[in-house]
């Protein structure tokens, strides 16, 4: 433990048991702390990444929706050649 703290081994023996039974506690809470902000970034990722999808295909669907239209428009000039 002394050594991932940064204290030289002898200052850390010479250090009171409350002392380091806080320090160890802080530690692990920091620990914790780090791995459920990886965690929540990861989450934050994951869920940018679906509203990417989402923006192209509404993208995609207004460009069908205007080939649509045109393809509509085109069928109704060739009904009104025809009759």
């Amino acid at each position: 433990m002394w050594r991932t703290l940064g204290i030289d081994e002898t200052v850390w023996q010479h250090t009171p048991a409350v002392v380091q039974t806080k320090l160890r506690s802080q530690y692990h809470e920091i620990h914790s702390l780090r791995l459920r902000s990886v965690y929540a970034q990861k989450q934050i990722a994951s869920l940018a990444e679906p509203a990417e999808h989402i923006k192209r295909l509404n993208r995609r669907i207004a460009s069908q929706h205007k080939q649509i239209a045109q393809l509509q428009q085109q069928l109704t000039g060739i009904r009104s050649s025809i009759s």
